[in-house]
């Protein structure tokens, strides 16, 4: 969803703002300060166009506590170390927890 909108609103700077990341299968993803931006916000007025802003807002408004929110550090680092690997796309969420849709959320 973010990477979308990222490409739609305006061509990032490969190389510069964003890298790309082309796996032994060949599939491509994409990585940098211009996608991150996307995710979570950098400033105040960033917090409502925000993907974690949005889904953390959601989260805590059904009932989970602030303190129980996932580390951002821990997620990203699980994404980036799982790229091209068999747990490529698979969620850090241990077996014993069941993940909400976001549709549901959202």
């Amino acid at each position: 969803m973010a990477q979308r909108s990222l490409f739609a609103k305006r061509l990032p700077d490969v190389g510069s703002n964003i890298h790309r990341l082309t796996t032994k299968s060949g599939e491509e993803s994409w990585f940098g300060n211009a996608l991150n931006h996307m995710l979570v916000p950098q400033t105040e007025s960033d917090g409502n166009r925000c993907v974690w802003s949005l889904a953390a807002a959601r989260a805590i408004g059904a009932g989970l506590q602030s303190h129980q929110m996932p580390s951002l550090d821990a997620m990203f680092k699980h994404v980036a170390s799982t790229i091209g690997g068999p747990n490529e796309s698979r969620s850090s969420v241990p077996l014993n927890i069941k993940p909400i849709c976001l549709r549901a959320i959202f």
